[in-house]
């Protein structure tokens, strides 16, 4: 058994959460996280770039893609996680377990600024009607992981334009073309603020 499974379902069991999901996104839903987001990657020890992890009182699962099964299936043994092989016929996904497994009265806990709206709605829609309760604050893994790496935190700055193509100036107007009459249009998905601003950092090698 995982030594980090073990110490995180002692938080569990002081905070009253029967099942914990640990995704792979940070709160931007971004494909490549920071090393501080990398919860999943601590909790399980599986270090592909997919994956979401459920830890429960007796058991635990993780989902990954056909990408990462001889991967996953190394860096899993002896950990007391199961592996659920995406897409492969008879594999549950994680929110068809989850009304599986779960009871009326329990607890179930995650991080939601790490779910996407869609995702948690799939979620709760499955367990809510059977009486589980959702805990969605904190990032319990924090209690776990004594050294965490520090959110990295590097200078912003503008694209020069030869490698951007056009102009920040350019683009958002051409943007406001396609609005057609359109009052307003919320940019929320960072790749498309760093393209159509022209920003960029290297909080991400």
């Amino acid at each position: 058994m995982k030594q980090t499974i073990v110490d995180l379902r002692k938080v569990m069991q002081r905070e009253g959460i029967d099942a914990w999901i640990s995704p792979s996104s940070d709160a931007h839903q971004s494909e490549y996280p920071t090393e501080y987001d990398k919860c999943r990657r601590f909790l399980s020890g599986f270090t592909g770039s997919a994956g979401t992890l459920l830890v429960m009182k007796e058991e635990a699962y993780l989902w990954t893609d056909g990408r990462y099964f001889l991967q996953a299936e190394s860096e899993l043994k002896d950990s007391g996680i199961t592996l659920m092989k995406m897409g492969e016929s008879g594999v549950p996904n994680l929110d068809e377990l989850l009304e599986e497994k779960m009871k009326k009265d329990e607890v179930l806990g995650f991080n939601g600024s790490l779910l996407s709206f869609s995702e948690g709605k799939v979620i709760a829609g499955k367990v809510v009607k059977k009486g589980v309760k959702l805990v969605i604050g904190k990032e319990i893994t924090d209690e776990v992981w004594t050294d965490r790496p520090q959110r990295p935190h590097t200078k912003v700055f503008i694209l020069d334009e030869k490698y951007a193509g056009k102009s920040a100036a350019k683009k958002i107007s051409e943007v406001r073309e396609r609005m057609k009459g359109r009052d307003l249009l919320i940019v929320s998905s960072l790749s498309d603020i760093a393209w159509l601003t022209n920003l960029r950092a290297f909080d991400i090698k």
